[in-house]
């Protein structure tokens, strides 16, 4: 499959937020 670059930043972005979410979750149970 090929995948748009426009889809591919779309993407990277997305993982983003799935990261800082995850951080932010993380931070939250320690803080717990």
């Amino acid at each position: 499959m090929i995948i748009p670059a426009i889809l591919e930043k779309d993407i990277e972005k997305i993982r983003e937020r799935v990261a800082a979410l995850a951080n932010a979750a993380t931070l939250i149970q320690i803080d717990v």
